[in-house]
C-alpha cells in the first residue's frame, strides 16, 4: 500500500518528537511522489483543489485496502443490520454482494437509500449507493443560509422527467427521494460554492460548531446522530 504507507510516515512525524523540517520535507516529498505515480496530474507544482485532492487520496487508499482485505461483504451485512422492510431486502443484498469493507469505509463512508416512484404506475425502484463524502447545495432563495437548509435540499423530493420504469418503459415522469441509510464516524461535507450565473458571489453558510444533528435526514430513524464540525 504505497500511498497509505507514505501518508502514515507523515502522521508518525507529527505524533513523535519534532525531528526537523528536513525530515518533514523528505516525508512530504515521498508522499507526493507516491501520489504522482498513480495520478499524473500531480507530477508538477501546479495548484490543485483541496477537496478533489482529499477525494482522490481517500479513494486510492481505500482501493489499496481492498486489495489487501478482499471480500468481506458478510461482515458488512451483519454489522449494519439488513433492512426489515421486504421491499429493501433484495436491493440491500445486491448492494452488499459487491462490497469490500475497509478502514477507510468504516471512518468516512456514507450509504444512501434512493427511492424512485413512477407516477404512472406507482412502482417503486430502490437502490443503495455509497460515497466517502457528501456534496451539499447552498440555499439560494433563503434569508437564513444554514447547513440544515443544505441538508433539506439534498434530501428533498426531486422530479425526474425521463425515467425508465421497468413496468411502463422509458420516458416516464417519476419522483426521487434520497435519505441517509448509514452514517460514518467522520462525515466529510463539501459545499457547492461555485455559481455559474455569478461565480464571484460570496456565500456565507451558518452551522453549529458542536451538535449538528442529521437524524431528520436518516431513513426511518428516531435516534439523534450528532457531529461536531471542525
Amino acid at each position: 500500500m504505497p500511498l497509505a504507507s507514505a501518508l502514515s510516515q507523515i502522521f508518525q512525524f507529527y505524533n513523535n518528537a519534532f525531528s526537523g523540517y528536513s525530515e518533514l520535507s523528505k516525508r512530504l516529498t515521498s508522499f507526493k511522489n507516491a501520489l504522482s505515480r498513480i495520478e499524473e496530474e500531480y507530477l508538477g507544482n501546479d495548484q490543485h483543489d483541496a477537496y478533489e485532492l482529499l477525494g482522490i487520496i481517500t479513494s486510492i487508499i481505500d482501493q489499496e485496502f481492498e486489495r489487501v482485505y478482499g471480500e468481506t461483504s458478510d461482515e458488512f451485512e451483519y454489522t449494519y443490520h439488513p433492512p426489515h422492510n421486504s421491499l429493501l431486502m433484495s436491493p440491500w443484498y445486491e448492494y452488499c454482494g459487491s462490497r469490500c469493507q475497509t478502514p477507510i469505509k468504516e471512518l468516512f463512508e456514507v450509504t444512501l437509500l434512493n427511492q424512485i416512484t413512477c407516477l404512472q404506475c406507482n412502482k417503486v425502484s430502490i437502490s443503495f449507493e455509497d460515497t466517502l463524502n457528501i456534496s451539499l447545495p447552498i440555499p439560494r432563495h433563503s434569508n437564513a443560509r444554514t447547513l440544515n437548509e443544505s441538508f433539506k435540499i439534498f434530501t428533498k423530493q426531486e422530479t425526474i422527467s425521463d425515467f425508465t420504469c421497468k413496468a411502463c418503459g422509458p420516458g416516464m415522469t417519476s419522483v426521487k427521494t434520497s435519505r441517509f441509510w448509514k452514517l460514518p464516524e467522520i462525515l466529510i461535507i463539501h459545499l457547492k460554492r461555485w455559481r455559474k450565473d455569478n461565480p464571484d458571489e460570496k456565500d456565507i453558510i451558518w452551522y453549529p460548531v458542536n451538535g449538528l444533528d442529521v437524524q431528520p435526514y436518516v431513513h426511518n430513524s428516531s435516534k439523534s446522530k450528532y457531529y461536531n464540525l471542525r
